[in-house]
């Protein structure tokens, strides 16, 4: 392979992980490979074993045998359905004293920051690699703060066995659309798309926006309607190994209520798209500005109140 050949490469895959919102590190720990290896993949001066393509195709949500079409001038394909969780590649923490403890967070804690807007796959992966350096995050508090993470800490602890087994809380609104929300705490819910969950562990959603207090979204889109926790749990068991998307939750909701679709202002919910039932609400993009504009409003609410040091 000519170097000109290996320098196209690089600029695909480094287009593809800024389309994707990652960073070389993030790449590397989805496909299990050094970030060296996509360091050098991008810049043009290596070209990686056919196992670590592979893996890399993966983690950039591209079909085996892309890297190669792409060096003989062809185009990647796309993967049909985002991939199942890849395997957590846990990084050794560093040992203390080794230098640069602060420093070599940054792009976990960028991501974290912008973790919304990540794939769900990539999410699963940041929050794994988080929950690992947790512990230096509360040793980098002040005390005032460390105190508020642990009472916040114990709150969640009381407010899961609060909701018997399932520690998931899910609502629906019926007024301006149809819609899903889960509970975040602090009076606050967040609408998603879908649930995914992989054998033994919680769900995981797919969100769209950010957290909400409760009045604020019965304003703009009607009651909240809390589903049942028996519902709840059928929900969990439901969405193991494959995405259960925001109808069939809402289906669900109407089929443990007994309530016909009309009578509940469901159906508007679906339109029929290539055979499949399909969500329509969520493709309104005006639905994402007046959650992000719900957000602004919050946040500037926020902005004008004194931080309470002790956190209740």
């Amino acid at each position: 392979m000519n170097p000109q050949e290996l320098v196209q490469v690089g600029k695909k895959i480094a287009y593809r992980r800024n389309e994707l919102r990652l960073s070389q590190k993030e790449v590397a720990i989805v496909a299990d490979v050094s970030p060296r290896t996509i360091h050098n993949l991008e810049s043009g001066s290596t070209w990686p074993h056919a196992s670590n393509r592979i893996a890399i195709e993966r983690a950039l949500r591209w079909a085996p045998g892309s890297l190669d079409a792409i060096k003989n001038g062809g185009e990647p394909t796309e993967l049909q359905q985002p991939p199942e969780t890849p395997p957590v590649v846990k990084q050794p923490l560093p040992q203390p004293g080794a230098g640069s403890d602060v420093d070599d967070l940054g792009e976990l804690r960028e991501s974290i920051r912008h973790l919304d807007s990540l794939p769900v796959y990539a999410q699963r992966v940041v929050l794994d690699q988080a929950v690992d350096e947790l512990p230096r995050a509360v040793d980098a508090l002040d005390s005032g703060r460390r105190g508020r993470l642990v009472r916040y800490a114990f709150g969640l602890w009381d407010e899961m066995e609060d909701v018997a087994s399932s520690a998931l809380r899910l609502a629906v609104t019926l007024g301006d659309g149809t819609r899903v929300w889960e509970f975040c705490g602090d009076g606050r819910w967040v609408m998603i798309r879908s649930l995914y969950a992989e054998p033994g562990h919680a769900p995981f959603p797919d969100r769209a926006g950010g957290p909400m207090p409760s009045t604020m979204i019965e304003e703009r889109f009607g009651a909240l309607q809390e589903l049942p926790l028996e519902v709840v749990a059928q929900i969990e068991q439901e969405c193991v190994g494959r995405r259960m998307d925001a109808a069939e939750i809402l289906s669900m909701f109407h089929d443990h209520a007994e309530s016909p679709t009309g009578d509940t202002g469901i159906v508007d919910l679906h339109t029929i798209r290539d055979g499949k039932a399909h969500d329509a609400a969520f493709d309104d993009d005006a639905l994402i500005e007046r959650i992000n504009a719900g957000q602004e409003q919050i946040a500037a609410q926020e902005a004008t109140e004194p931080l309470d040091e002790e956190w209740t």
